[in-house]
C-alpha cells in the first residue's frame, strides 16, 4: 500500500511533526508557566521572612539599645573600671580561668 500510494508516508510524516510539535509546544509553554509561578512563590517567601527576621531583630536589638544607654548614664557603672581594676594588682577582680581568661573577669 505504502508503494503505490507514496502520499501516504508524507502524509504520516507530516502529522507526526505536527503533534510532536503541539506536544513540545505546549509542554514548554507549561514548564514557563510553572518556573514562573515557582519564581514568584520564592520571591513572596522571601519578602515574607525577610519581614519576619528584620522585626524580630528590632525587637532583640531593642532591650540592648536601652541597656546600651542605661549603663552608659548610671553612675555605678562609671568607675566599674576602677573598682574591676587591673589584671593581677591586689584587690583587683580576679581572672576568669580557661580560654576566655585574656578577656573575661570574675566580678
Amino acid at each position: 500500500v505504502v508503494i503505490q500510494h507514496p502520499g501516504i508516508w508524507v502524509t504520516g510524516l507530516f502529522c507526526l511533526a505536527l503533534l510532536l510539535g503541539t506536544s513540545v509546544g505546549t509542554l514548554w509553554a507549561w514548564s514557563a508557566n510553572s518556573s514562573d509561578t515557582k519564581l514568584m512563590v520564592a520571591l513572596g517567601k522571601a519578602e515574607e521572612i525577610t519581614t519576619l527576621l528584620s522585626h524580630k531583630l528590632d525587637v532583640a536589638l531593642l532591650p540592648l539599645i536601652a541597656m546600651q544607654d542605661w549603663v552608659t548614664y548610671w553612675p555605678a557603672f562609671r568607675d566599674l573600671s576602677r573598682q574591676v581594676g587591673q589584671r593581677g594588682e591586689p584587690g583587683s577582680a580576679p581572672a576568669e580561668n580557661g580560654p576566655r581568661a585574656a578577656t573575661h573577669r570574675n566580678m
